[in-house]
């Protein structure tokens, strides 16, 4: 997975420069990005603004969109490992969640460095769901 191997900072960043890249007739002339860290646009002009999302109306409609997308693939994870219940949660650590992940182990869509966070050394069962 590309945030545990990038960190989420940087697997951001590698994605939103994909998104540009992915551009097939278009070159945008400038881009926003929502924080205060621009890196690896060095060949276009970028604006990092914090709180973007509360400042810019492109960045909020971006930032709209892309909340619709995690929920509808939340939506999807639940059909398959209904256990924990990211039809609710969305993937946050809620308290149901936590309490999921110690009754059931964790799933292969959970990352090792989410679980390292939320849980203490040994928290989890010695089980892991397969599909």
């Amino acid at each position: 997975m590309e945030i545990e191997n990038y960190n989420i900072l940087n697997a951001s960043l590698r994605a939103m420069r994909r998104a540009v890249d992915s551009l097939k007739k278009v070159k945008p002339d400038f881009i926003l990005v929502d924080g205060n860290i621009v890196r690896g646009f060095d060949d276009l002009k970028v604006c990092g603004i914090v709180k973007g999302d509360s400042i810019s109306p492109n960045i909020a409609a971006a930032s709209i969109l892309a909340k619709v997308e995690r929920d509808r693939y939340m939506r999807e994870l639940a059909e398959v490992y209904p256990f924990y219940k990211f039809e609710n949660n969305q993937g946050y650590a809620t308290r149901e969640h936590i309490e999921r992940l110690i009754a059931f182990g964790k799933s292969p869509v959970h990352r090792d460095s989410f679980l390292k966070k939320i849980l203490p050394e040994g928290a989890l069962p010695q089980i892991e769901l397969e599909i």
